[in-house]
Formats: C-alpha cells, sequence, structure tokens
C-alpha cells in the first residue's frame, strides 16, 4: 500500500508536457480516439511522438511531428500525412488533431 501512495505522489509533482500549447494529455486522447493502444510523448528534441501500431503487420511504431508554417501537424520529414484515399495510424491522428486542435507557437 506505501509503494503505491508514493508513486501516486510522484506522478501528481510532474509538471504537464505539452507540445504547440496543447497538453500531453489531450494528444493521447486524440491518439486513443485513433486506436485505443496509441499515446503521445516529447523526444528530447522537442517533437512531438506518436506511438502506435501498425494496423496490418502490428508492429509496434513510433512517429514524429513538428508544426509547419500554419501551426498544423505534419511529419518531421515535410510529407503530407496521406497516402493515396488511405491513412495510416499516423495519419488519422494528424488529420484528427489538425480538426479538432489549435496549436500556437512554443
Amino acid at each position: 500500500m506505501l509503494n503505491i501512495r508514493f508513486s501516486l505522489a510522484n506522478m501528481s509533482l510532474r509538471p504537464k508536457q505539452s507540445f504547440g500549447g496543447v497538453s500531453l494529455s489531450q494528444l493521447t486522447k486524440i491518439a486513443r480516439a485513433v486506436d485505443f493502444r496509441n499515446y503521445c510523448t516529447i523526444d528530447q528534441y522537442g517533437l512531438l511522438v506518436l506511438h502506435h501500431y501498425e494496423v496490418f503487420s502490428n508492429i509496434r511504431c513510433q512517429t514524429q511531428f513538428k508544426l509547419n508554417e500554419d501551426l498544423e501537424l505534419e511529419f518531421v520529414n515535410g510529407t503530407p500525412y496521406y497516402e493515396r484515399d488511405t491513412l495510416s495510424q499516423s495519419g488519422k491522428f494528424a488529420k484528427l488533431a489538425n480538426y479538432k486542435l489549435e496549436f500556437k507557437h512554443s
């Protein structure tokens, strides 16, 4: 019982992280709307990282995002998040996040 209280106390002391003025909890909520196993973190370079599974291969993947000039999520390499007419897990996340959230310059 003591260990549970200690870990809960440590969790509440962590500073809330955000990306583009949006909290990680909001971004993770959108990621989980695409697939319940998805979540978001921020890497050591300040980029948003989506942790997700590829649908057909069931392989765990990480996709990095940055904000473009229009303050919308895009892949780090600058490519659009769609391929042909189907969206990947990361593409669905980016499209949904850009639609539902308003990002700001940090």
